[in-house]
């Protein structure tokens, strides 16, 4: 078995069902979770400006998903004291 878990975060609701199952899996194997969510340019820029603010809002998009997947994890399984 592996001590390294890797899964994606797309901020779905099968994401989030995918989750929960790596980090008890994780927390039963202990074994490190590792998550990769990709920003996803949508629609065709026409000028800078719009690949700028595009990827601002994807970026607070991800970091959402982010934050969600580390409170869950927390939130399941603490640190121990």
């Amino acid at each position: 078995m592996s001590d390294k878990i890797l899964i994606a975060n797309d901020g779905s609701e099968g994401a989030a069902k995918a989750l929960d199952v790596a980090i008890k899996l994780a927390h039963r194997l202990r074994a490190k979770l590792h998550m990769i969510s990709v920003e996803e340019l949508t629609g065709a820029p026409s000028t800078i400006d719009e690949v700028v603010e595009e990827e601002r809002e994807e970026q607070q998009r991800c970091a959402q998903v982010i934050a969600q997947a580390q409170f869950k994890a927390c939130d399941t399984f603490p640190e121990p004291a």
